[in-house]
């Protein structure tokens, strides 16, 4: 037993390797849980970064539609002036409507895509945690006995 006096000057040494088996199981534990810990951190992020997208992706995708629906439109408008050759007519009036909805086409999807990178940026706390948890396992597995 261990706080028995010994008679002999022996004392009892665990078997060999035990230190190492018990320091190998300590670090898989930490290992197993620092990636719990970060699949919980993705998933959080993962949720935030879809809800911070929705308006965002909404805003690209109207910009979108906005934009395919004026190319005929500003066709059809660039056609007529090119017809006419003279002030304001059917062609000139379509023209500038359809400029019009791709200046807001382009404004709505500028918009959109900012929005969208600001989102996505939640994720960048994922990969800094993920990052530390990769050098912490490095440094544990380099420390000398």
């Amino acid at each position: 037993m261990v706080d028995q006096t010994h008679m002999n000057g022996r004392t009892t040494e665990p078997p060999a390797g035990t230190a190492l088996r018990q320091n190998i199981a300590v670090l898989a534990h930490d290992v197993i849980t620092l990636t719990e810990l970060q699949a919980q951190l993705f998933t959080i992020d993962l949720r935030e970064t879809w809800q911070r997208s929705l308006v965002p992706l909404g805003m690209l995708l109207g910009g979108t539609i906005l934009a395919l629906g004026a190319i005929p439109v500003l066709l059809l408008g660039i056609g007529w002036v090119l017809v006419r050759q003279a002030g304001w007519s059917e062609g000139a009036a379509f023209a500038t409507t359809s400029g019009g909805t791709l200046l807001v086409a382009a404004i709505a999807a500028w918009v959109g895509w900012q929005a969208l990178k600001s989102a996505l940026a939640t994720l960048l706390r994922s990969k800094a945690e993920l990052t530390n948890n990769v050098h912490w396992i490095k440094s544990a597995l380099k420390q000398p006995s």
